[in-house]
Order: C-alpha cells, then structure tokens, then sequence
C-alpha cells in the first residue's frame, strides 16, 4: 500500500485521490508494517505527515484553504496527535504575510467560532496556541505571537506584555502604523 500512494502522490493526477487513500490506509492500520521483517522488506514507506504535510501547508499550487486544511488534520488528531500538534502549529505560524496570518489565526482559534475548537478539545488548542506563539516569537514574528497569546487560554500576561514591547518598539518611529497603534491598544490593556 506505501508504494502505491507514493506512486499515486508522483502524480499530479491524482495527488488529491493519493491524500485521501493514504487517510483511509492509515485509519486502516494499512500504512505501517505489520512487524519486523515486514519493515525491513519495505523500500518504500508512506509517512502520513509528510503527505499531510504537503498537501495542505507546503504546496504553494494547493487550493486548499484553511477550513478544508484543518479537516484533513482533523482526520489525524486522535490517531497521530503528535503529527496533528506539529502540523496544526505550523498552520498557526504560517508563511503569509503577518495580517493574512492573523486571519488564518482567527479563523482556527477564536474562542467563540475558531475551528480547531471544533475538531479537539480547548485545552489542547490553548496549548498549541502557547506552543505556536513561542516559536513565532524565536522567529521575531511579533504580530502573529501577539494574536496567538491573545487567544490562549490561560494567557501568559508577562510573555504577551514583552511581546507586545518588542513589537512597539519595532514599529515606534512609525506614528501612523495600525501595527504600532494596535500593538499600543492591547499593551493598555495587558498591562492594565
């Protein structure tokens, strides 16, 4: 079965057919060897997470959106929950331009509509939202650190304020910039 999915995922033909057989294979047990000798025989292996992968995060031909995106993941939360935790944080970072990012931020996590919350529990998503944000800030991704402190629950008051300074300062000589006058509203009201 790995072989023909990475066979079906060589083609562009049938790419999005080789994304949804390799779901099926893999609810199925059908992926992974059956033992030892099984594995060593395999040249060819079908690692779920790197066809989710890209498919709906790396392919820049994809049409996938975000709410599609987060069904597929979805299909692996419960069986892989370390494939679903890595890929759902790099959905939340993204590559987009920051206010496109926040965006697709909004539309996972919001609190009263976000989709993630449809799909695993509030805790898990507040835990991702902390995890992203972390990693956002390492990349000096401010803006989007922001949004996702902003959504997490319990919100770490102390990490948030720091990033909201590192992102008034970036944008301080910038009178004018919604970044900076937003950056400057939510400080008011962190640190309030």
């Amino acid at each position: 079965f790995p072989a023909a999915v990475v066979y079906l995922l060589t083609n562009s033909k049938f790419r999005t057919d080789a994304v949804h057989f390799a779901i099926a294979l893999d609810e199925l047990g059908l992926l992974l060897p059956r033992d030892i000798q099984e594995a060593e025989r395999q040249t060819i292996s079908a690692d779920i997470e790197i066809i989710l992968r890209d498919y709906v995060i790396d392919n820049p031909q994809s049409l996938v959106d975000v709410e599609t995106a987060m069904r597929y993941l979805a299909l692996v939360a419960d069986r892989h929950p370390d494939v679903f935790d890595h890929l759902f944080v790099r959905m939340l970072i993204g590559n987009a331009p920051p206010m496109d990012q926040i965006e697709t931020i909004r539309k996972l996590v919001n609190k009263d509509s976000g989709l993630a919350r449809d799909y695993v529990t509030n805790d898990r998503v507040d835990k991702l939202c902390l995890t992203a944000a972390q990693t956002a800030v390492n990349d000096q991704s401010y803006l989007v650190a922001c949004q996702l402190y902003q959504f997490a629950e319990p919100q770490p008051q102390e990490q948030y304020a720091r990033t909201l300074i590192r992102l008034i300062d970036i944008h301080m000589l910038s009178l004018s910039s919604p970044i900076r006058q937003m950056a400057l509203d939510r400080a008011r009201a962190v640190l309030d």
